[in-house]
């Protein structure tokens, strides 16, 4: 059986898992709180064929947006290959899936 590391500080995270981000940084809510770490996460396109993905896609970005909200976060959208800026909502073109999430201090 391995030893459970103690980890006191978290600066970075990075955060891909196909459309369960907003579970992850729940999951992780107290660690981001206390740590106020860099978030890298990509967050699925809104736009979809399927109601009921785009509703999901939709749901779980409005509990992401309105998590970074209440941590005081600002959220930087990455498009690939063009620019860098500061958003308030999340875009629905695949290549601009990509947002840093920055801790306001």
């Amino acid at each position: 059986m391995l030893g459970r590391e103690r980890i006191e500080l978290i600066t970075i995270l990075k955060v891909d898992v196909e459309g369960g981000e907003a579970n992850v940084l729940l999951g992780l809510i107290h660690t981001i709180r206390k740590c106020q770490p860099i978030i890298i996460c990509e967050v699925l396109p809104l736009h979809s064929k399927s109601e009921e993905v785009r509703s999901f896609r939709n749901e779980s970005a409005l509990k992401i947006l309105q998590m970074m909200k209440d941590l005081d976060y600002q959220i930087i959208n990455i498009k690939t290959g063009h620019e860098v800026k500061a958003i308030h909502e999340f875009s629905a073109s695949l290549e601009s899936s990509n947002y840093i999430f920055l801790p306001a201090d």
